[in-house]
């Protein structure tokens, strides 16, 4: 794993990212607070929180359809 330093360096770099960027994040999550889904989104200059509700760590498993919908309407924005 990447020293502490490294890894806040990282984070703070996707603010160079340009492009639109959505963050899906676990609602009911324990191991991920939401407050990091807010704060991962607001680093990335077109960033858009999108909290999944009734998942937890892995919402791609506990809410699949959630997730490809959320998906399909960044994607094709609709």
């Amino acid at each position: 794993m990447p020293p502490a330093h490294q890894l806040i360096a990282d984070t703070e770099a996707l603010g160079k990212f340009r492009g639109p960027a959505l963050v899906l994040w676990s609602s009911a999550g324990k191991v991920m607070p939401r407050e990091h889904g807010a704060r991962l989104a607001e680093l990335l200059p077109e960033g858009r929180l999108v909290e999944i509700d009734d998942a937890y760590v892995l919402s791609m498993l506990d809410r699949p359809e959630a997730v490809a919908a959320e998906l399909t309407t960044f994607l094709t924005g609709t």
